[in-house]
């Protein structure tokens, strides 16, 4: 039985600045070339693996369930972003005892974590 094919493009982020979010000075602009170091995982297991049945795998979008560590980032890219992480740090909140920090979309503000997020490459990873 084939499976459905979704289709998922992100549309571009606004032009203009959004109220409310906090914006960096000097963020460094996120570059692929330099940032995204994409490995795929060396393990992983199919819904069928996890014991599924082929019907209700045919409901789902991709016969895909689980996989080990997968590599995004470059080291320069980690650093980059730990960087602006610990930049947005003062404006975040506490989650309590299990989060230590939230932050309210902020990545949507950022030119480096609002790019990285959403790459076409790190996307179809």
């Amino acid at each position: 039985m084939m499976m459905q094919k979704y289709v998922n493009s992100p549309i571009n982020f606004p032009k203009k600045s959004l109220k409310g979010y906090q914006y960096l000075d000097n963020e460094p602009t996120y570059n692929p070339t330099i940032h995204l170091a994409l490995e795929y995982p060396k393990d992983s297991l199919s819904l069928q693996d996890l014991g599924y049945s082929e019907e209700e795998i045919a409901n789902c979008p991709s016969s895909f369930g689980v996989s080990g560590v997968a590599r995004l980032l470059s080291d320069e890219g980690a650093k980059v972003l730990m960087g602006v992480a610990q930049a947005l740090k003062k404006y975040s909140a506490s989650g309590g005892d299990r989060i230590q920090h939230i932050l309210r979309a902020e990545f949507i503000a950022q030119n480096f974590l609002g790019t990285c997020a959403f790459v076409p490459r790190s996307i179809s990873l």
